[in-house]
């Protein structure tokens, strides 16, 4: 006579995923290339989307003004000229008028010479050259064509800064950031193909992770060394000043998205271990009622004569 086994049931046919891991040893290594290649494009998609806020007209045009402050010494200049170009523009019938030295070719007009301050000239002239070498980059410091800094010297490097914060440069991070958007959702697919349940959530969460962190050191690195270097001189505050509030920039983006990864993984790891328990708990209650079986009293019968009794 034929007895039940104890042996638990059967709770369910194997996944796609796990049969397909199962029957191809290649598999994981393509699973973990594909993390690692998403992981690389989350990292220059975010210096990207970091280059694009911090050339954005906004953000760019505020720190170009502290900077063209320190390349031109505008404050110095208006100090110095105000007073003569205010009598010049009283005895004068031109509309406008140049402020002597300055390297920018701006302009400003009889009524804003006779009614503003000294300050609120230098307001406007730093307004006015912002949105000049926002435009034209750094051949807007060059109204001669002779115009030459070392790179190596203090005002190369604050020229080829804000020669960098430019519509041009926005331009292309702009087209960098849709690039590598669309590249690293491609990839992020493929990482969700390649897995299984919540072994989906936590491969996204690790590689935006992996990706992330090392870009947060880069620059955080920079931003300390930067806060370093140079003199006490007014001039390399004002570079450290301006290096600092674009390092912030992909400092903080970087350090968002590694922290957000870091929490997807970690609830992906959570729930995997929660379901697993709990799955863990029905077979053992399935268990127990197979168990159950082995204590029936009545009559067990063999399949086979039954249906042959049923002829």
């Amino acid at each position: 006579m034929t007895r039940f086994s104890n042996v638990p049931p059967d709770h369910g046919p194997e996944s796609a995923m796990a049969r397909i891991r199962r029957q191809d040893p290649a598999y994981d290594g393509r699973s973990g290339f594909y993390s690692v290649v998403l992981g690389l494009l989350i990292f220059f998609l975010l210096l990207a989307v970091s280059l694009s806020q911090a050339t954005a007209p906004g953000t760019a045009r505020t720190v170009l003004e502290d900077g063209i402050s320190s390349l031109t010494e505008a404050d110095l200049l208006v100090a110095q000229y105000g007073d003569a170009l205010r009598d010049q523009a009283r005895a004068s019938n031109d509309a406008s008028f140049a402020v002597p030295g300055y390297p920018i070719e701006i302009f400003l007009t009889k009524q804003e010479l006779l009614t503003l301050s000294n300050g609120q000239l230098r307001d406007l002239l730093l307004e006015r050259s912002s949105a000049v070498v926002y435009t034209s980059g750094l051949g807007a410091f060059d109204r001669t064509g002779n115009q030459s800094l070392s790179t190596f010297s203090s005002e190369g490097v604050l020229e080829q800064l804000v020669g960098l914060l430019s519509d041009d440069t926005h331009a292309k991070a702009r087209v960098a950031t849709i690039v590598l958007a669309l590249l690293a959702a491609g990839a992020a697919v493929l990482v969700v193909l390649r897995n299984d349940g919540f072994g989906r959530m936590r491969s996204l969460g690790v590689a935006a992770f992996a990706g992330a962190l090392p870009g947060w050191a880069l620059f955080y690195l920079i931003g300390r060394l930067a806060g370093r270097a140079g003199g006490g001189d007014r001039f390399s505050r004002d570079i450290r000043t301006i290096v600092q509030s674009v390092i912030d920039i992909p400092t903080r983006n970087y350090l968002i998205v590694a922290i957000t990864g870091a929490a997807i993984a970690a609830i992906a790891v959570v729930l995997s271990l929660a379901t697993r328990q709990s799955a863990g708990e029905t077979q053992d209650a399935a268990a127990d009622g197979v168990d159950d079986y082995e204590g029936y009293d009545g009559d067990w019968y063999e399949p086979e004569t039954y249906i042959g009794r049923g002829r």
